[in-house]
Order: C-alpha cells, then structure tokens, then sequence
C-alpha cells in the first residue's frame, strides 16, 4: 500500500465532516468498515469505504493516520 499523505487525509477530513453536517451523516469510527458489513449493506447512515460493501474493492486500508483523523471527527 501507498502512503497517504497528510493532505490526503485533512482533505478527506474536511468533506466528510462537510457530508456529515450536510446529509446528517453519523460520523463514528467503526473498526469493521475495512470489511463487508451488515450495517453499510443495510443503508444504515455512517462511515463506510468500498471494502464494506464490495469484497472485491481493496482501495483503502486502515493507515494508523487514516485511522486517527476518523476517530476524531466525533469531538
């Protein structure tokens, strides 16, 4: 895997809480989005990647930094 850059995630910081606010979307880490899940397959509103409904989608993966600025969108 490539490294994400610290662009990469403040960029993705700023439209997902710009998507939250907008569509009132949840914004809680879940350690299960990096695989399929119940809870994306079903609509429930939240943070998802491809992984969680496509086992054949492999394009994001828990980076440690990914991981950090996702769990703090919360506070």
């Amino acid at each position: 895997w490539y490294n994400y850059s610290d662009e990469q995630i403040n960029s993705l910081k700023e439209l997902l809480l710009y998507w939250g606010k907008t569509y009132d979307i949840p914004l809680d880490y879940n350690e299960d989005i990096f695989s399929v899940n119940a809870r994306a397959l079903s609509g429930t509103k939240g943070i998802y990647t491809h992984n969680s409904v496509r086992k054949d989608k492999v394009d994001i993966y828990p980076h440690p930094k990914l991981i950090e600025m996702l769990k703090s969108l919360k506070k």
